[in-house]
C-alpha cells in the first residue's frame, strides 16, 4: 500500500532525450532543410521571372497605345545624351523615355519625360513597371564608366531610332518583318538608356538572371557558361509575345534577325 502512495505522490521522471537521439533530430532537419530551400529559391526565380514577363508585357501595351496616337508610329530608342535639359517637350514625346540629368555615364532614366509614361500610370507605376525583381542590381556601363546606380531593367531595339529608308524615322508597326521574330524590348544586364545594339557592343547585352542563381549573379563575364546557357532573360518581340531565352540564343550569330534589320527580309 505504501508503494502504491508513494508512486502517486512521487511518480517516476520519464528520462530526456540522449545526446545522441538529439544529434539525429538536428541532422535530419538540417537535410530536410538543405532539401527544401533549393526549392523554394526555385520557386522564387520562377515568380520573378513571370513578374518580369509581365512588365515587359506592360511596357509593349504602352508602346501599342502610343502606336494608336501617333498614327502607327514606333516611338524612339532615346540614348544617353538625350536629358530634359537638351531635347524638346515635342521631341521627349516622340522618345519611349529620357535619361535624367546629366546623361553620362547613364543608367538613371527620367519618370516624367517620355512618350510612354502617360500610359503607364504615374511615377510610383513606372519605376516598378520598369524594373525586374529578379534585378541584381550590376552596374550599367557607357563608354568604360560604370554607373554609381541604375534605376530600369529594360531597353528598347536601337534601330527604332531610324526609319527603314532615310535613317531619319520613325519606324512603323506595320512596317516590320515577321514581328513574331524579332524583339521589341531587351530585358538587359545593365542597361544604360534605351537604346540596346545586341550583337553589335559589349556594353548592351541581355541578362541571366531568370536562370541559375551563379548565372544570375555574373556581372558582364561573358565567357561563363552559366551566364551563356543557363542563364535566362525574358526578350519581348514586336507581335507582343515574350519569350524566356537565353543570352547565348540572343547573341547567337545565326539568330541576328531577331535585332535587325527590321522592316525587310
Amino acid at each position: 500500500m505504501r508503494d502504491t502512495r508513494d508512486q502517486l505522490l512521487h511518480p517516476p521522471r520519464r528520462a530526456g532525450f540522449t545526446l545522441i537521439e538529439l544529434l539525429v533530430v538536428i541532422a535530419l532537419i538540417c537535410v530536410l532543410a538543405g532539401l527544401l530551400f533549393p526549392v523554394m529559391n526555385g520557386v522564387r526565380e520562377k515568380a520573378n521571372a513571370a513578374a518580369c514577363a509581365s512588365n515587359e508585357r506592360q511596357i509593349y501595351q504602352a508602346v501599342a497605345l502610343f502606336v494608336i496616337d501617333h498614327g502607327g508610329a514606333l516611338p524612339r530608342s532615346s540614348i544617353v545624351a538625350e536629358t530634359p535639359d537638351n531635347t524638346s517637350a515635342e521631341y521627349q514625346d516622340l522618345c519611349v523615355w529620357v535619361n535624367e540629368s546629366p546623361g553620362f555615364p547613364g543608367g538613371k532614366i527620367d519618370f516624367e519625360h517620355g512618350g510612354l509614361w502617360k500610359y503607364l500610370g504615374g511615377v510610383a507605376s513606372r519605376r516598378k513597371v520598369m524594373n525586374c525583381p529578379g534585378d541584381r542590381d550590376d552596374r550599367s556601363q557607357h563608354q568604360g564608366v560604370r554607373a554609381v546606380e541604375r534605376n530600369f531593367s529594360y531597353s528598347f531595339n536601337a534601330n527604332l531610332r531610324h526609319g527603314p529608308a532615310d535613317g531619319s524615322g520613325p519606324v512603323r508597326l506595320a512596317s516590320i518583318v515577321r514581328p513574331a521574330e524579332k524583339i521589341i524590348i531587351y530585358e538587359e544586364l545593365g542597361p544604360n538608356d534605351a537604346w540596346c545594339l545586341a550583337h553589335t557592343h559589349p556594353e548592351d547585352i541581355p541578362s541571366g538572371r531568370h536562370g541559375s542563381v551563379r548565372a544570375g549573379n555574373v556581372p558582364r563575364e561573358f565567357d561563363i557558361e552559366a551566364w551563356l546557357k543557363s542563364g535566362r532573360s525574358n526578350q519581348c518581340f514586336f507581335d507582343g509575345h515574350v519569350e524566356l531565352l537565353s543570352p547565348a540564343w540572343v547573341l547567337d550569330p545565326r539568330n541576328h534577325h531577331s535585332w535587325a534589320p527590321l522592316t525587310t527580309e
